[in-house]
């Protein structure tokens, strides 16, 4: 991806990335704190109630995100620490966020490491983990050691 915008009707907040040249925002929220002992992850329905029902004492969850792409974007506006997709997700629902994450610093990864590549034979996308550069190794850490990157 070269640019990308990304816009939540509902909140009025929009998202703009451009390659190398940093991510614009306006009218999101100011970044919450750097999480302390848990960090704030988001995802899937299914994941969210496996978070709050086995896992609470690794991380701490927000409510499901409908938009997949809006999902991803708020790790990369500080919302969030982390976000989880499921696999089977299109190459057309991340590769907007994919560059928003990118351009601000932080990541989105299968959970071998590996980033994306696009216009793929197969428009399937593995099991992603949206996260801050930094931050990646002990969030999928932990999501493989709560089971969720099988």
């Amino acid at each position: 991806p070269e640019s990308s915008v990304l816009y939540c009707p509902a909140l009025n907040q929009l998202f703009a990335a451009q390659a190398g040249k940093g991510l614009i925002t306006q009218n999101v929220p100011a970044p919450i704190a750097n999480f302390n002992e848990r960090p704030l992850v988001t995802g899937s329905n299914k994941l969210i109630e496996d978070i709050r029902t086995h896992h609470r004492s690794a991380f701490d969850v927000s409510d499901f995100i409908p938009s997949l792409a809006y999902r991803l974007a708020l790790v990369a506006s500080g919302q969030l620490d982390g976000a989880f997709a499921r696999a089977g997700a299109k190459e057309w629902d991340v590769v907007a966020a994919d560059l928003i994450l990118a351009e601000s610093g932080c990541v989105l990864r299968d959970k071998h490491g590996s980033g994306l590549t696009y216009n793929n034979r197969s428009v399937n996308v593995p099991e992603l983990i949206a996260t801050k550069e930094q931050d990646y190794k002990l969030i999928k850490n932990l999501a493989n050691d709560c089971g969720f990157l099988q």
